[in-house]
C-alpha cells in the first residue's frame, strides 16, 4: 500500500501479514500515523518504506505504535524512509530484527526491544536484550538519542 498525498491516519490498525508486504509513502508526501494508529510488521521482509511509486522526500511521523513481530517467517523487518520521525512507540518482539535506515529522528519516542530481538541502524547491531557495550562514537550517539526500555 502506498500513499501519495499528505495524510493523517488515526484510529486504524494496519497489519502487514504477508511476506514482503510494504506500507509506504511516495513522492514528497507527508504521512502522520496518529496516536491511535498501530502498524504491525508481522512476516518476512515486511517494511515501511518511501519512494514506492514515485521518488521524492517522503516523510512519515509516527505518533502511534509500530511493532516488528518476528513470530512468522524470517526475522527481517524494516523501516526505510527518506525521513522518519518517531514520537510514538517502536517495538521489536519475538525475535524480530528491526532495521532502521534513511534519515530518522527519535522525538521523545520510545524504542522497546525484547530479549530475543534486536534493532539495527547504520550497520551497527546492538542487542538491547543484553547489557550494552558501546563500541565507537557513532553507536554511542545512536543509543543516547533513544529512550530505550528493556
Amino acid at each position: 500500500m502506498s500513499i501519495d498525498s499528505d495524510q493523517t491516519i488515526n484510529n486504524n490498525i494496519i497489519r502487514l501479514d504477508g511476506a514482503d508486504a510494504v506500507f509506504g509513502v511516495s513522492g514528497d508526501s507527508n504521512v502522520i500515523l496518529g496516536p491511535n494508529t498501530e502498524v504491525f510488521l508481522s512476516n518476512s521482509n515486511t517494511s515501511i518504506s518511501s519512494d514506492i511509486d514515485v521518488d521524492g522526500d517522503g516523510n512519515i511521523i509516527n505518533q502511534g505504535l509500530i511493532v516488528a513481530d518476528g513470530t512468522v517467517g524470517t526475522p527481517n523487518r524494516s523501516i526505510c524512509l527518506d525521513q522518519f520521525t518517531n514520537s510514538g512507540n517502536l517495538q521489536a518482539i519475538n525475535g524480530a530484527e528491526l532495521h532502521i535506515c534513511g534519515s530518522w529522528f527519535n522525538d521523545d519516542g520510545t524504542v522497546t526491544v525484547d530479549g530475543t530481538s534486536r534493532s539495527q541502524r547504520m550497520g551497527l547491531t546492538p542487542n538491547l536484550g543484553e547489557p550494552l557495550l558501546c563500541q565507537g562514537e557513532r553507536l554511542a550517539r545512536l543509543i543516547l538519542s533513544l529512550r530505550v526500555v528493556l
